[in-house]
């Protein structure tokens, strides 16, 4: 067999099917007949060789049958990934038998016919795929040229180009809804590329579901052609990634460090045999399998990872860092209080179904644990408070600087501060009486957040969980202005690498005179400045009150904050 130096076009139009979704025209190069269907090609999974399904011309709501070799005769009544199927497709080698009729001035086929042509074989039953007379699929034992188009669909399916001059494969614009569909096994390539986190979700169950946890999707290992994947919890403080349990295939878990034995999925987009399902959703699902143990990933109604020994289609949804900063959700009137006062209010700037997922996870603790922990606090929720909140995200990159915030990752600096009713004395309580005595904090209960450090962090972010209206409720106080005097700054340099029990007592506290109250709805955020003096108040209510607290960092703590002492707002753009 003598090979064709020159690129085969029809390779790359066969190729380039199979990468955009599209259909094909087959016609024998010998004798001209044309297949009366199209045909949409399938790389084939799971065999050494790489081989390919062919599906038949999606007609009406017909379910998309796939091309399988019987011993006589080809039909297309199988269906995907059936024991006859798969083909191997390669460029059209003219045998020494052409090359001597070419000599004599006989050859059958040109050089441009012979670019436009491949061989179909199947190796099972040792046959070429060719085309009779009335345009039907047939077998036959001779290696047969076929010559390759891409098809357009009348309704407006995407089709590749194949420049037959730079041979580079093209996609044309046409679509059927006017725009093209995201591919979530692109999505899921650069999520690895780019080190993004995903969020998945079942598609065609009973009940679509979607995970609680974000994944980051790490390249595994590499082996035969073969790519195997990891993914890593929504976490940096500890890579723990997911792992599949030999001992309950219902079970799957984050835990185990990267490699693991039984770590390694194999990710590939989703081919399903219904062909309705498919050009609904086929290119917004991905199927993660684990080879080893032979299940799929799948998400159960409560939103935890379990596995599957069924397919299941997974949406993937690229999970954007975080949200998009609007210069105007901060006046000048805002800067310039934070300035001088210390603090502002942002209004409803927590999405409500962050707020509703927070108290969610912070009542089952307190039923489940009997008590709050931040490490039952679901990483990426936490992280999305921040990160997804357009107003918060938005207020904390104009005051820091736009870039001078990293999008929050970890696990520590975060709080969650509950303040419980207080408890009747000796059973007489009088809510009113114990209000005026206790519930308004004083002239020295105050604090600053590891004030014998010095610059831990440079900006407390308070999220209410709870409204919080109302003296006696639990609220935040702080004392406006204070961030800027001599007294806060030479006790700050008095507590400096001291203990903290040093810092708490009240006789090495200056008077700040008479707090204000922070008045907050759930949903509301407070932002002060890591050197204003605050204090949290009783709360004599009859309600739970819930609060996160973050301590943002700027990108350069350490630089900027060193001259707190005489520029308390150098790290601000206020």
């Amino acid at each position: 067999m003598a090979n064709n130096d020159e690129e085969n076009l029809a390779l790359a139009t066969f190729l380039a099917a199979i990468q955009f979704n599209s259909y094909l025209t087959l016609s024998n190069v010998i004798n001209g007949n044309t297949a009366k269907k199209p045909v949409q090609p399938f790389k084939r999974r799971g065999a050494a060789t790489t081989t390919y399904d062919l599906a038949l011309y999606k007609e009406g709501n017909d379910n998309k049958k796939f091309l399988r070799f019987f011993e006589r005769r080809l039909d297309f009544g199988g269906i995907k990934n059936n024991a006859y199927g798969g083909v191997v497709v390669e460029p059209f080698v003219v045998s020494s038998s052409d090359e001597k009729n070419d000599a004599d001035g006989e050859g059958r086929l040109n050089a441009a016919e012979i670019k436009m042509a491949v061989t179909m074989y199947h190796k099972k039953k040792k046959k070429y795929l060719t085309i009779d007379e009335k345009g039907d699929f047939k077998s036959t034992y001779d290696p047969m040229p076929l010559h390759v188009e891409t098809y357009q669909d009348p309704e407006g399916e995407t089709a590749p180009v194949v420049s037959e001059d730079e041979t580079t494969i093209e996609e044309n614009t046409t679509q059927r809804d006017g725009k093209r569909d995201s591919s979530s096994y692109e999505i899921f390539l650069k999520a690895v590329e780019s080190k993004s986190f995903l969020q998945l979700s079942t598609i065609l169950t009973v009940e679509n579901c979607s995970a609680r946890l974000l994944v980051q999707p790490v390249l595994h290992s590499e082996n035969n052609d073969v790519k195997y994947y990891s993914f890593g919890k929504d976490s940096t403080a500890k890579e723990r990634f997911l792992r599949l349990f030999r001992w309950n295939d219902q079970m799957v878990n984050f835990d185990g460090d990267l490699p693991h034995d039984l770590g390694g999925m194999i990710v590939q987009p989703w081919c399903p045999d219904d062909d309705d399902d498919r050009d609904q959703y086929s290119r917004s699902a991905i199927t993660v399998f684990n080879e080893k143990l032979g299940v799929y990933l799948s998400i159960n109604d409560d939103g935890m990872f379990v596995t599957s020994k069924v397919v299941v289609p997974l949406h993937v949804k690229l999970n954007a860092v975080t949200a998009e900063v609007d210069s105007s959700v901060l006046s000048e009137e805002d800067k310039e209080h934070f300035k001088i006062q210390g603090y502002i209010i942002l209004r409803q700037a927590i999405p409500k179904e962050f707020i509703d997922a927070a108290r969610h996870n912070i009542n089952w603790q307190i039923g489940a644990k009997g008590k709050v922990d931040t490490k039952h606090f679901p990483t990426n929720l936490r992280a999305n408070i921040i990160n997804h909140s357009p107003i918060l995200w938005s207020a904390l990159n104009i005051l820091l600087g736009d870039g001078n915030i990293q999008p929050w990752e970890g696990e520590r600096r975060f709080q969650i501060a509950m303040r419980y009713p207080h408890t009747p004395y000796n059973g007489t309580f009088d809510p009113k009486k114990y209000q005026r005595k206790y519930a308004r904090p004083g002239e020295k209960r105050w604090h600053i957040d590891c004030a014998q450090c010095e610059c831990p962090f440079t900006l407390l972010v308070g999220v209410a969980l709870s409204d919080q209206t109302k003296e006696g409720s639990g609220c935040l106080y702080v004392y406006p202005g204070t961030h800027l005097t001599d007294e806060v700054r030479e006790y700050k340099e008095d507590c400096l690498g001291k203990d903290k029990s040093y810092s708490d007592k009240s006789e090495n506290k200056p008077k700040m005179g008479e707090p204000v109250p922070v008045y907050l709805d759930a949903g509301d955020v407070v932002l002060a400045h890591a050197m204003l003096p605050h204090t949290a108040s009783d709360n004599v209510s009859d309600d739970i009150r819930y609060q996160l607290f973050y301590r943002v960092q700027h990108v350069k703590l350490g630089e900027v904050e060193k001259d707190w002492m005489n520029e308390p707002n150098k790290s601000f753009m206020v």
